[in-house]
């Protein structure tokens, strides 16, 4: 921690008694108390609070001495560019060796800055939430900064650790999200919350009926003609085995039947839970098959 110049008190009382007919006693008392306040906590180690009085100071009687000495403590606490402000101030002044002073510590904080360098072709760019226009290498404090790139609707965000004396490069290639966007008014509802489930009813038990149906139809014409092979005598002494894979070709001819059935009904389900999807139009229909119908099921 620095400790603050002899001269500066004497500058203070001074710039006190060259500014009397200009500021209420009151303000001018306060403000020397706070001064000296300051320069307490500050030589005891305290920034932060040397900072609050010496800005109160300047607040009831303004004067370069009580900014050079916010200068310094925003130094200390590590906020450079508010010093290098701060500075930059005292030494545009008309105070030759007020200006000097600025100078030195303007140079002794330099080194310690942190630079940020954003490169991109074509994105928007922001740090700390701050435009910055490219070029894009400003000088930083050391410590964590935020960077945003913004190239057409994709947003690059990362943030960035800096060291004192540091210099980051950061470019777009950043992990890119989505930039929100406002819904035009004539955008159609959302889609159906349902997930895929009703795509997998239709289209599923569209399958299951069509199997279920070419299942009737092999096993309805097997049953159907063995039938006729035994009414006509042509079954070359099949006799009761022959009766007995006709029943049971007919028997799976009919389960097959309701397995086309549930299918279809399965379908319909998901074609009605589909209905409310603008996005997706889906319709079904009947179509003659050999020995039977089949079940067709059109989306565009």
């Amino acid at each position: 921690m620095r400790r603050y110049v002899p001269w500066l008190v004497g500058v203070f009382v001074l710039v006190q008694a060259q500014t009397a007919s200009a500021q209420p006693g009151g303000d001018r008392a306060r403000a020397g108390d706070l001064f000296r306040q300051g320069e307490e906590a500050h030589a005891s180690g305290d920034a932060a609070a040397a900072l609050a009085l010496f800005e109160q100071s300047l607040a009831a009687a303004p004067h370069p001495a009580t900014s050079f000495n916010i200068g310094l403590c925003l130094a200390d606490l590590g906020r450079l560019v508010e010093a290098d402000r701060v500075f930059a101030e005292i030494e545009a002044g008309d105070d030759p060796e007020r200006a000097e002073n600025a100078r030195r510590e303007r140079e002794a904080i330099a080194p310690r800055f942190a630079t940020l360098r954003v490169e991109t072709a074509d994105g928007v760019v922001s740090v700390d939430g701050a435009p910055c226009p490219m070029p894009c290498e400003p000088r930083v404090d050391p410590g964590e900064h935020t960077v945003e790139i913004t190239v057409g609707t994709q947003r690059s965000h990362q943030i960035v650790t800096l060291l004192p004396g540091q210099i980051r490069t950061v470019t777009a290639t950043t992990v890119a999200v989505d930039v929100p966007r406002q819904r035009p008014r004539d955008s159609r509802p959302p889609a159906s919350e349902d997930g895929p489930l009703p795509a997998i009813l239709l289209w599923g038990g569209a399958g299951l009926a069509v199997l279920g149906a070419g299942a009737t139809t092999y096993f309805g014409l097997q049953a159907r003609s063995i039938e006729n092979e035994i009414e006509d005598g042509r079954d070359q002494g099949g006799g009761a085995a022959r009766v007995e894979d006709g029943e049971r070709a007919a028997s799976i001819a009919s389960a097959a039947f309701w397995v086309a059935v549930a299918g279809a009904a399965t379908a319909g389900v998901g074609l009605v839970l589909l209905a409310g999807d603008d996005d997706e139009s889906v319709s079904l229909r009947l179509v003659p098959a050999p020995g039977g119908i089949g079940l067709v099921a059109t989306s565009r």
